[in-house]
């Protein structure tokens, strides 16, 4: 079954979504809790996951980017709708409930999962310092 996580992280100035993109899916790759032997997540998370995949263009549903929508469930990086820098409707409509945790598993009802990689709570200060990137994974 395909699952939505939305992933926060720092990224320097001047980063671009591929970079952003990029890098989530490196740390993801690298972390034996998500895809491996388990740690964060205590027992993996995933068997498998891409970016954006089946929920690719989910952030444009806010009518930011809602031009750049190209679903594309095979393509593992996703594409530049899949990862955006937080601002302030953002933060309202997707990072706002998630407010004081670092991470939160819905336990698989309509909410999404969330995770930020950086192991900062959710605050308004993620308004145009934080990316938010799309993950659909598998288990």
């Amino acid at each position: 079954m395909h699952h939505l996580m939305l992933i926060t992280i720092t990224m320097s100035d001047g980063a671009t979504s591929q970079d952003a993109r990029l890098r989530v899916y490196s740390k993801l790759v690298d972390d034996p809790s998500f895809c491996g032997e388990g740690r964060r997540f205590r027992s993996p998370l995933a068997d498998w996951f891409v970016i954006g995949g089946h929920w690719s263009g989910f952030l444009a549903s806010t009518g930011i980017g809602s031009d750049a929508v190209q679903r594309d469930a095979d393509h593992q990086y996703g594409t530049d709708a899949d990862a955006m820098l937080v601002d302030r409707t953002l933060y309202d409509t997707f990072l706002s409930p998630f407010a004081g945790e670092d991470q939160q598993l819905s336990g698989r009802n309509s909410r999404p999962d969330f995770a930020d990689l950086d192991g900062d709570e959710v605050n308004e200060s993620f308004i145009g310092r934080k990316w938010l990137i799309v993950v659909d994974y598998h288990n």
